[in-house]
């Protein structure tokens, strides 16, 4: 993005400015690379769209394009500060695991990426115009499952959560990342607005493990999944001369996570015909949202935005 502003001063010093923008490309084309998940479970085929355009928007097809796939892990170790406390300090390392060579086409190319082990990913896609100026994008997600993921450590009680999707619709099911920093540990693991809704006890294995959590019509329209983690005492651990602390100590991490629920399925539509109200005014009515006891009329050739009607607490 190009940005130019210009400033006039005259005589008697009064100021006119204006300014205008231009977006300058990197190559005559683009690429763009889509997911439908940010979540998969290890083994699970991850299929990626591939496109090439140019900035008119015109597909561009013939372009060799070369996917790079990288694992990423962070490396943390703890670092003695001033007044004799401990840091995490962690390192980012990236890894290659796997690199294709396609060609764009005239519509959305496929392509499919396995992993093999759990942790986050991201793919590259990198290609040349004819004067061999270098285009690139990327996109990225988690995979989950049995295994090590080295995930960058935090000095507070609290983990990450990851989901599969933006929103769920009744009758799913939400898969969810814990990032945990214990190879095994009980969760409590419990869904929330006002009040507790749900609540079950789960055992997660290895540090990259996932939830499953079915989605009801009582989560409308959103639900708060609080994953609280527990850790007893290790045995094999205890106190440290060094470090001053008791490193088998009993532990606990907490993590929260907002899920969205479609209330696409509250949809009904009723015959038209004319509903008087308060004997003021009258409407004709073809489409009502009902919740429950609620029910939500909406004028006939007018348009209202359905987040009005349900919206996230």
């Amino acid at each position: 993005m190009l940005y130019l502003e210009g400033i006039v001063t005259a005589p008697n010093m009064t100021m006119i400015a204006g300014e205008q923008n231009w977006l300058a490309l990197s190559a005559d084309f683009l690429l763009g690379l889509k997911t439908g998940k940010y979540l998969y479970v290890v083994g699970d085929t991850v299929d990626l769209k591939l496109i090439a355009v140019a900035p008119s928007g015109t597909i561009v097809s013939g372009k060799n394009v070369r996917l790079e796939v990288y694992r990423t892990e962070w490396k943390s170790i703890k670092k003695a500060r001033l007044g004799g406390r401990y840091e995490w300090v962690s390192e980012r390392i990236e890894t290659r695991v796997d690199e294709q060579r396609i060609k764009s086409a005239d519509d959305v190319v496929n392509v499919s990426v396995v992993p093999k082990e759990p942790g986050y990913y991201y793919v590259r896609a990198l290609s040349q115009d004819q004067k061999r100026r270098s285009t690139a994008t990327r996109i990225g997600f988690y995979v989950a499952g049995s295994g090590y993921a080295g995930w960058e450590m935090r000095d507070d009680d609290i983990i990450e959560l990851v989901c599969d999707k933006d929103e769920y619709r009744i009758g799913d099911t939400a898969r969810i990342l814990v990032k945990s920093p214990y190879d095994s540990a009980r969760c409590l693991v419990t869904m929330e607005r006002e009040l507790v809704i749900d609540r079950f006890v789960g055992e997660l294995r290895g540090n990259a493990d996932y939830l499953k959590i079915p989605i009801k019509s009582e989560y409308l329209p959103n639900i708060y999944v609080c994953v609280t983690l527990l850790r007893g005492r290790v045995e094999d651990q205890g106190w440290n001369e060094e470090k001053e602390q008791d490193l088998g100590k009993p532990q606990f991490r907490i993590g929260y996570l907002n899920l969205n629920v479609s209330a696409e399925e509250k949809r009904e539509s009723l015959p038209e015909y004319k509903y008087k109200y308060a004997g003021y005014c009258k409407y004709n009515c073809k489409t009502a949202y009902i919740d429950n006891y609620f029910c939500q009329f909406i004028e006939q050739n007018r348009t209202i935005a359905y987040g009005s009607v349900f919206h996230s607490i």
